[in-house]
């Protein structure tokens, strides 16, 4: 499963681009929706790595507000979190994915 997920990532990610910019009570955070129904954002961290990098709270927060109830989260890295945060709705899918671009001259 985690390989069809990575796939359409890097395909809707060719294809769509709007970035999004929410403001929290503790900050900004770092979104990206690829469509409607598919977000990318960076590892949620706490602690000191929350300074450069979205705080665990601040995305909790943000998905209850604009999708309260009907997320899922599908964590593509190889780091794991505190899952509860989320009501358990994390899967671990870590995956490497390789974006490219391929010029072709004439």
């Amino acid at each position: 499963m985690s390989d069809v997920l990575c796939r359409f990532i890097k395909l809707s990610a060719v294809r769509w681009a709007c970035f999004v910019d929410s403001s929290m009570n503790k900050g900004e955070l770092d979104v990206s929706y690829i469509t409607s129904r598919l977000i990318v954002m960076s590892y949620p961290a706490e602690g000191v790595e929350s300074a450069i990098k979205n705080h665990i709270d601040d995305v909790r927060e943000f998905l209850e507000t604009h999708h309260p109830g009907s997320y899922t989260i599908y964590n593509l890295s190889n780091r794991s979190y505190r899952t509860v945060k989320f009501q358990n709705r994390v899967h671990a899918a870590a995956c490497s994915i390789l974006f490219y671009t391929s010029i072709v001259s004439k």
